[in-house]
């Protein structure tokens, strides 16, 4: 009922009603009310058509005009039926599809059995990096989601802790490197306190990464030549966005973003001074391989004396 009342707003709806009504008014003002039979008892089903040409002028019509209205009124109770039938169901207010206390899901009781593979010492590699590397192309050819994905854990100088989910853009035995804004909240706690950890979590796989070290700044040159891989629109956004401060609306981002597209209109858009790569150089990386009763398989490799250890950790 609410959704029919809703579809009244919709200008093609109003149209086709109007035309019904249009169509309909005109003919009952044309033709006479009539009764099931006339005053001599005979059926009007079975009586003779009345002879318009003859009928006083009130009920004159033209025939041609008669079919189109009819063919009016049929058209847009047509429209009209296929619009309700094709409109989705009204959004409800926001208020209204909060879950109640008994309408939650439990959220204790749900659970996922994990059983698609094992892993064991003998099917890793003695590289971290090339274990990942061989985990990220398996992520990759399983159409995960953003397989690059990545949770990002900083802290203040404080040690108040946050985190923020950030895209892998290049892996070698250095470590793995993400691009940001130097002055956002993560680049002034990356300053403060140049540790981090990642997280790499590929659910169709049930395999997640876990991955903790020091961070350290890539050189410029490799900034640079990433920067100027972007679309040209992400490099616009770097310039009009200032990360992590206090704007007032969208409108403010979007009229910086208009105003770099005028100036930097066929040249080349340069690096921001405040913008550039961060490396995360892996003391310990952790491979896990979800397993049924929740005994999980995890695998540590810690650098140890410049040598990388592989250790199997209680689940």
């Amino acid at each position: 009922m609410d959704n029919d009342l809703h579809l009244l707003g919709n200008p093609t709806v109003y149209c086709c009603l109007v035309a019904i009504v249009w169509a309909g008014a005109d003919r009952s003002r044309e033709v006479p009310s009539l009764d099931a039979h006339n005053s001599e008892g005979t059926s009007f089903v079975d009586a003779p058509l009345p002879d318009y040409a003859d009928a006083p002028r009130p009920w004159k019509r033209s025939k041609q005009r008669d079919k189109t209205r009819q063919w009016i009124a049929s058209l847009g109770a047509s429209i009209l039926l296929l619009i309700i039938v094709l409109s989705p169901p009204i959004p409800q207010s926001l208020n209204s599809q909060l879950p109640t206390p008994n309408s939650m899901t439990k959220i204790a009781d749900l659970r996922k059995n994990y059983t698609q593979a094992g892993l064991l010492e003998s099917d890793v590699v003695a590289n971290p990096f090339e274990q990942f590397k061989l985990w990220f192309e398996q992520a990759v050819a399983a159409d995960i989601l953003e397989p690059n994905a990545m949770t990002l854990a900083t802290v203040t100088a404080e040690g108040k802790p946050s985190a923020r989910v950030v895209l892998l853009k290049a892996v070698d035995d250095r470590g793995f490197v993400f691009y940001t804004n130097y002055n956002s909240q993560k680049g002034v706690e990356l300053q403060n306190c140049p540790y981090a950890a990642l997280v790499f979590l590929w659910g169709d796989l049930e395999r997640q990464v876990r991955i903790e070290g020091r961070v350290e700044l890539v050189s410029e040159s490799e900034a640079t030549e990433y920067f100027h891989s972007r679309p040209a629109s992400s490099q616009l956004g770097a310039w009009a966005s200032e990360q992590s401060a206090i704007i007032h609306d969208r409108f403010v981002l979007e009229q910086r973003l208009q105003q770099l597209e005028t100036e930097y209109q066929n040249r080349e858009i340069p690096k921001p001074p405040y913008w550039g790569g961060v490396r995360v150089i892996p003391q310990e990386i952790e491979f896990w391989q979800g397993r049924p009763s929740r005994l999980h398989d995890r695998l540590r490799y810690q650098l140890v004396a410049g040598k990388w250890q592989i250790d199997r950790l209680a689940p």
